[in-house]
């Protein structure tokens, strides 16, 4: 660029030539900053994946060292699941009683009309 400027020679005013000879500065500045803005964005998103798996691997051993230093809370919480499920079983089954009760009743009914049909027949 400065071959360029100087082959305008003296034909050129030099306040023209400082303007092209700035925004030929400013345009090599530009482009360097556009580079470094791109890796900076690749290196972002290398950073934030190395982060996530990170995390991902420390929440994997304090669980592994919560069960290591106490092994009764993995039990109580296993027991604990258990019981929840047995409540839930409880309640399936009380329905479950509910609707049959329902059912049986709804066909003593029926066999009760069936009965005094045949005898009015």
């Amino acid at each position: 660029e400065q071959r360029l400027v100087m082959s305008m020679g003296s034909a050129v005013p030099t306040a023209v030539q400082r303007r092209v000879q700035q925004s030929l500065t400013l345009a090599k500045r530009c482009t360097a900053l556009q580079r470094e803005l791109e890796r900076a964005i690749v290196e972002k998103v290398d950073a934030t994946k190395e982060v996530k798996e990170l995390s991902q691997e420390l929440e994997r051993a304090n669980q592994k060292l919560g069960y290591a230093q106490q092994p009764y809370n993995y039990l109580v919480e296993v027991l604990h699941q258990s019981e929840l499920k047995l409540e839930e079983s409880k309640s399936s089954e009380a329905v479950a009683s509910a609707e049959l009760a329902e059912a049986l009743a709804a066909l003593h009914n029926v066999s009760h009309e069936r009965e005094a049909m045949r005898e009015d027949l």
